[in-house]
C-alpha cells in the first residue's frame, strides 16, 4: 500500500500528522475546558466552539488566495504553522479565576482561537494542495493519487487518535500534583457554590464529592477554598494540555523544513508555472464549461460535506458534554481495553502481525516478520490488560478516540477491497480482449 508513491507524500503527512494531534488534543477537552474554568452553560461553550469551528472552515479560502496570488504553497504552509504555534500559545498561558475576575484569561483564549483558526486556513489547504501537486509533478504517480490521499488522511486520523490520550494523561497528571483526581460533576458545582447559587442537595452533592479529593482534607472542610482551588487546578491542568499542541507544531515545522527536498519540486503555483520558462508548457487551461462544471460538482460536494461535519464536529461538544454527565466515569477489566489506546492498539497490531504471516503473496522474510510481530504485540496487550484494575477510571474526552480509530484500523481493509476489485477488473477487461482476438 505504501509503494509507488512520491517520498514527499510522507513528508506532508507526518507533519500533517503532527499539526493535527496538537489540534485535536485542543478540541477534544476545549468545551470541558470552558466550562470548568468559567462557569459557562454547555450552551455558551458550544457556541463558542461552534463559531471557532467555522472560522477553522472559513480562512483556508483565504489561505488559498495568499498561496495562489503571493507567496506559494509551501511558504505559506510555513506561515500557518508559525501562526498557529502562536495561537496555541495564547491559549496555554495559565490564569487564575477568582469571583473578582471571572473572565479572567478570557481574552486571550479567544485571540488564540482567532490566529489559530488562521494558522489553520493558511496551513490545511495549501497542504493537500501540495500532495495532489506530487502526483501531478511525475506521471508515474498519476494513477496512484486517490490511495494516495487515503494514506495522507489516515495519517490525520493517527494524530487525531493519540490526542484524546494525550490531553487526558497531562490534565491528570497536573491534578495529580495538587492532591486531586477528575470529577466531571464538581466544576458545575463548584461555581454555583461561588455564585451563591447552589442548593441544599446539590451542596450535599458537591460536599460528597469533595471528600473524594485527597487535596479537601486539608481545608477543615471549607468547601468555599476548595471550589476555588479546583477550579484553578483543573483549569490549569487544561492549559498544561493546550500546550502539547505547541510541541506538536515544532515537530512538524521540523519535518516540514527539514525534508523539503522531497516535495520542493512539486512547490510550485499554476501562476509559478505561467512565469517559468520551463514550466509554463505544463499550466492547466480550463475552459468555461469545464469551470462550470467542477464549479457544479464542488456545490454538490459541499451540500453533502455539510452535513457530514455538522454531524462529526459534535464528538467535541454534544457528545463529549453528553458522555460526561450521563455516562458513568469507571469500566471493568475487560471493557476498559477500548479506552485504553496503548491496550487497544497492540491488540491491533496483533491481528496486523497474523494477517501478514497468513498472506500466501508476501515474501517469506516479511511472513516470518509477521509471525513475530503478532508474538510480540500479543505478549505486551497481555501484560497490558492484566494490569487493569477490576474498576478504572476514565475522563469523557476517551470516547473521542474511538472514531479515528476505526479509520485507522479499517482504512487498509477497505483499500485492499479496492485494490482488489480494481484487479479483478483489469483481468476481466485481459479477459474480454482475449475473447475478442479469440
Amino acid at each position: 500500500m505504501l509503494k509507488n508513491h512520491p517520498k514527499g507524500l510522507f513528508v506532508a503527512l507526518f507533519a500533517n500528522m503532527g499539526e493535527r494531534f496538537g489540534y485535536y488534543t485542543m478540541l477534544a477537552i476545549f468545551v470541558l475546558f470552558l466550562q470548568a474554568k468559567y462557569g459557562f452553560k454547555y450552551e455558551v461553550a458550544s457556541q463558542y466552539f461552534g463559531i471557532f469551528l467555522a472560522f477553522v472552515y472559513f480562512m483556508p479560502l483565504i489561505g488559498g488566495i495568499l498561496a495562489d496570488k503571493v507567496l506559494g504553497y509551501g511558504k505559506t504552509i510555513s506561515l500557518g504553522l508559525i501562526v498557529m504555534f502562536l495561537g496555541y500559545i495564547l491559549i496555554a498561558i495559565p490564569t487564575q479565576w477568582s469571583l473578582e475576575s471571572k473572565t479572567s484569561g478570557l481574552p486571550l483564549v479567544i485571540g488564540g482561537l482567532a490566529v489559530i483558526s488562521l494558522g489553520t486556513g493558511f496551513f490545511k489547504g495549501n497542504l493537500q494542495a501540495l500532495v495532489g501537486n506530487l502526483y501531478d509533478a511525475e506521471e508515474r504517480f498519476e494513477k496512484y493519487r486517490s490511495l494516495g490521499f487515503n494514506i495522507f488522511y489516515m495519517g490525520i486520523n493517527v494524530g487525531a487518535m493519540f490526542a484524546p490520550t494525550a490531553a487526558e494523561a497531562v490534565s491528570n497528571w497536573m491534578l495529580k500534583g495538587s492532591n486531586l483526581t477528575y470529577s466531571g460533576g464538581i466544576p458545575a458545582l463548584a461555581h454555583k457554590f461561588l455564585d451563591g447559587t447552589i442548593s441544599a442537595d446539590e451542596t450535599l452533592k458537591l460536599t460528597d464529592l469533595a471528600k473524594e479529593q485527597v487535596a479537601f482534607s486539608s481545608m477543615s472542610g471549607d468547601l468555599g477554598q476548595f471550589s476555588l482551588y479546583y477550579i484553578n487546578e483543573l483549569s490549569n491542568s487544561y492549559h498544561w494540555a493546550f500546550g502539547v499542541a505547541t510541541i506538536s507544531l515544532i515537530v512538524s515545522m521540523l519535518i516540514f523544513w527539514g525534508f523539503r527536498k522531497f516535495y520542493k519540486h512539486a512547490d510550485v503555483t499554476e501562476k509559478q508555472k505561467a512565469k517559468s520558462t520551463e514550466l509554463k508548457d505544463k499550466v492547466i487551461t480550463l475552459t468555461p464549461k469545464q469551470v462550470k462544471e467542477r464549479m457544479v460538482a464542488l456545490i454538490l460536494v459541499f451540500m453533502v460535506v455539510i452535513f457530514f461535519w455538522m454531524a462529526f464536529h459534535q464528538n467535541g461538544a454534544a457528545m463529549t458534554a453528553f458522555a460526561r454527565d450521563y455516562t458513568v466515569d469507571t469500566v471493568g477489566k475487560y471493557t476498559n481495553i477500548w479506552f485504553d489506546l496503548f491496550g487497544l492498539l497492540p491488540i491491533a497490531l496483533t491481528v496486523l502481525g497474523v494477517v501478514l504471516f497468513f498472506q500466501r503473496k508476501n515474501s517469506q522474510a516479511l511472513r516470518i516478520g509477521g509471525l513475530i510481530m503478532a508474538a510480540a504485540f500479543a505478549v505486551i496487550a497481555f501484560f497490558r490488560i492484566s494490569g487493569y484494575e477490576a474498576s478504572n477510571l476514565f475522563t469523557p474526552q476517551k470516547f473521542q478516540h474511538f472514531n479515528p480509530f476505526f479509520i485507522v484500523a479499517l482504512t487498509p481493509i477497505v483499500v485492499g477491497i479496492f485494490s482488489m476489485l480494481a484487479n479483478k477488473q483489469k483481468i476481466l477487461q485481459i479477459q474480454r480482449k482475449l475473447v475478442l482476438v479469440w
